[in-house]
């Protein structure tokens, strides 16, 4: 009886090296903390020489400074700052505003976010809840890698 030492190694290293491949969902991103809900859409937001940061309250300047910064030191511009409390207007703006009624379900420091073809529009209870959207923003799964700045559309409540 003769054994096939070669393909006995081979069944065994395919049998261990299995276990190292990762079944992802590559239309799902990895963030930390994981979002309660994530509705990736199709389309996209680009950021540029036009885009402006909107936030609602003096309160939020240094959150809206934090968000200036989602554009690379290396890129050629970055977002304007706008106090405007009552700026309605949804073309190409990150919009940073509180909520009017405090939400239960978010806490402190969870929040909305909705990234739309016109923009990026972020809402929390809190300024914390504001960064730590800004914070999952800078995640690498919203940028795409090609010369401008393109955000996917998407939906995500998160709760921490």
């Amino acid at each position: 009886m003769s054994v096939n030492v070669q393909g006995i190694c081979s069944v065994i290293c395919l049998i261990l090296f299995s276990g190292c491949l990762e079944d992802r969902d590559q239309s799902r991103p990895s963030l930390i903390p994981l979002p309660v809900v994530v509705d990736v859409k199709r389309g996209s937001f680009q950021l540029d020489s036009g885009t402006r940061i909107v936030y609602t309250s003096r309160e939020l300047a240094s959150t809206a400074q934090f968000a200036s910064a989602l554009v690379k030191p290396s890129e050629v511009f970055r977002p304007e700052l706008h106090l405007a409390p009552d700026e309605r207007d949804e073309s190409n703006v990150i919009r940073l505003p509180l909520l009017e009624e405090y939400d239960g379900i978010l806490g402190d420091e969870g929040y909305h976010l909705l990234v739309k073809k016109a923009g990026i529009f972020i809402s929390a209870n809190t300024a914390a809840g504001l960064f730590y959207c800004i914070q999952t923003l800078k995640n690498e799964f919203f940028w795409e890698r090609i010369a401008v700045l393109l955000l996917p559309q998407v939906a995500i409540d998160a709760v921490i």
